[in-house]
């Protein structure tokens, strides 16, 4: 049996050996944010200690707008979003923008953390298929559907039951977008999309396919969270899934909220055939809820936290693994080498 320190040393060499990523973290949400009240360094003096205590290599932040934008201020939010991120990159010293394959590997190679941008949800573009060129232009990665809301593309899944009519799948609009996204080499993010829309996405888009943030189903039955059969139809398709840390996706309350309780989802999926598929998409939020009113939560389950408190705890997830018999090789793949493999195709 090895002693504390050389599990300790084991960790660490995992770590230095393996490309550590993050599918989806609210960063540009919170950044627009911060700029507004004039700060400048956000990524430096609130993200990057954490980033290096987890020897981060990739994020890639989501393009989110609150309900109460919306429509009318839906793109303004989201290109402020974009130009707060690009913004904040240029004052940084460990940070790049990234875009394609090449700047991946190139930022990898000399020692930047990478950050891509995708959308949570087309509302910025409305029905204008149009519009999702201006983004796309700026260095646009990926396009999520939905979030937990209708849009002109599709429908989301809920957090909690509501009251409403039949929801339906991919709209016209939606098809058309597919259409876009496969031309433009953009991949589709199936996180928060309804079960229709699942279905129906797929029937129309031939392109590389993840979910960013998720957790199984069978853990924790939530619409929310994804299917055995969203999950092997992901795998099927050579995909990536990114597992969630917010408490009510990894939990139903009565099972772990803890680090245990976050990788039981990575490892049902491993065990379902995703070995060369699963990841992190943490979707921290605990730095983000401190300055949202509780009163904006209430569609929320119950009061949310993060299972895991940010990259730092990266170490405890290794040590998890190990735990459960895990090889290094399998560990590194998870860290971020599937998600690597995934953007770099």
């Amino acid at each position: 049996m090895i002693n504390n320190l050389e599990r300790k040393l084991m960790i660490e060499k995992i770590k230095e050996k393996s490309f550590i990523a993050d599918a989806h973290l609210d960063l540009a949400y919170d950044l627009v944010r911060k700029r507004s009240w004039g700060r400048k360094n956000v990524l430096e003096d609130d993200y990057y200690s954490d980033i290096s205590k987890g020897s981060v290599n990739l994020i890639i932040s989501s393009i989110f707008i609150d309900d109460k934008f919306l429509p009318e201020m839906a793109l303004k939010r989201g290109l402020m979003q974009f130009e707060a991120l690009l913004s904040d990159i240029d004052e940084s010293e460990h940070f790049k923008f990234a875009s394609s394959s090449d700047d991946i590997k190139r930022n990898y190679e000399d020692g930047y953390v990478s950050i891509m941008m995708c959308f949570e949800g087309v509302e910025p573009i409305y029905d204008s298929i149009e519009l999702l060129n201006i983004f796309n232009r700026l260095g646009l990665s990926g396009v999520g559907l939905a979030w937990s809301r209708r849009n002109f593309a599709s429908d989301g899944s809920k957090f909690v039951d509501t009251l409403e009519g039949k929801q339906g799948g991919i709209t016209e609009f939606g098809v058309k977008l597919l259409k876009k996204m496969e031309k433009e080499k953009l991949y589709l993010d199936l996180s928060h999309i309804n079960e229709e829309g699942f279905i129906d996405a797929l029937k129309f888009y031939k392109g590389k396919v993840m979910i960013s943030h998720t957790n199984c189903r069978t853990l924790n039955n939530t619409m929310r969270n994804s299917s055995e059969e969203q999950v092997k139809k992901v795998i099927e398709l050579d995909g990536f899934i990114g597992v969630n840390a917010m408490n009510f996706t990894v939990s139903n309350g009565i099972s772990p909220e803890n680090i245990d309780g976050y990788c039981n989802h990575i490892d049902k999926i491993i065990k379902l055939g995703g070995e060369n598929n699963v990841g992190f998409g943490f979707d921290f939020n605990d730095i983000i809820l401190q300055h949202i009113p509780k009163g904006e939560l209430v569609n929320l389950p119950r009061e949310p936290f993060d299972c895991v408190k940010g990259y730092k705890e990266v170490d405890l997830i290794i040590d998890n693994f190990l735990s459960r018999g895990y090889s290094q090789e399998t560990i590194s793949k998870i860290l971020g080498g599937n998600l690597f493999d995934f953007l770099v195709r």
